[in-house]
Parts: structure tokens; sequence; C-alpha cells
């Protein structure tokens, strides 16, 4: 059922979903604006059946670390993945790689870097470990916390650590 068409001041007290539309609907932004850093599905998929996760990094906190980042990310080259014959083992539109003469894609102050999948898996286990840990502790000082306010409120109660909802 469409709502009723309201006058212009009573239509800026209503939700945004009942406001009219105004101007053209399109399915995403990033169809008609871009996004300078999205990375297409065929290269994550070419990288990732050669075994790499990729992501872009900041170019001046790398060249600041001469060249190091401290979880494993190297800039992906356009050299890197070429066969014997010079042949590119990655098929790519050319204008992804810019005008870089090292072969890099650059994106303003980003570039595209790689590191082996096996890393990315390890450094994913030990946030969730990490997390899973910071998680339990936080549960132990919520308990704690409610056991002292029921001894100052003078209620007898039990507290089960460990149930969630």
């Amino acid at each position: 059922m469409e709502p009723k068409p309201l006058n212009k001041l009573l239509q800026g007290r209503q939700s945004i979903s009942l406001k009219s539309k105004v101007g053209p609907k399109f399915d995403g932004e990033e169809d008609v604006f871009g996004n300078l850093l999205k990375i297409s599905d065929k290269l994550k998929a070419q990288l990732k059946s050669l075994g790499y996760d990729i992501r872009f990094i900041s170019k001046k906190d790398l060249d600041e670390a001469g060249g190091y980042h401290k979880r494993g990310w190297k800039v992906l080259k356009r050299s890197d993945f070429k066969d014997e014959e010079g042949r590119d083992i990655i098929d790519l539109e050319q204008y992804l790689w810019g005008t870089s003469p090292e072969g890099i894609i650059q994106r303003n102050e980003m570039v595209l870097a790689i590191r082996p999948l096996t890393m990315s898996k390890k450094h994913r286990e030990i946030i969730d470990e990490r997390t899973q840990r910071q998680n339990a502790q936080y549960s132990k000082q919520v308990a704690e916390q409610l056991r002292q306010d029921a001894k100052r409120a003078n209620v007898d109660m039990q507290v089960v650590e460990g149930y969630d909802d």
C-alpha cells in the first residue's frame, strides 16, 4: 500500500524508507562511481589458485619500513608471475597495471600486495584465539561483577559462568 503524499514540510519528518525517492535508481554506487581499491574476482581467483592472499597496503608505510611489512605482505609485481618464456601467468586486463615501470598495481598511496594463504590462515587463527581469550576473560569479569552486585543487594543467587542465551 502506497503512503499518501504529504506536503514537503511533513515529508521531512517521516522515516527515510517512506520518503519519495528522487533521481535515478542504481543497483550499487560502485557500478556508477567505481571503487579504486576493488580487486577483480578474476584476479582474486587466479592468485588464490596459486596459493596467495591479496590486499592493498600503504606504500608510504612500506617505504618507511624499508620494504618490510610486519605481517608478511609483499608488493605484487608483474615480473613475479611470468613463466620461462616471459609470458604472464596471471591473465589480467592491461589497465590494472597502470603505468608503473616496476609492474605493480598502485592506487594513490596504496599498492596491491600478496602473502601465502598459509600465512594468512595462521594469522587468522592467532587473532581468533586471542579474541576467544579476551571474550572468556570478559565473561569472568562480568560474572564476578554480578556476584558482587548480588552480594551488595543481599540477593541469594548463583552465577553460572559460560552460559550464553
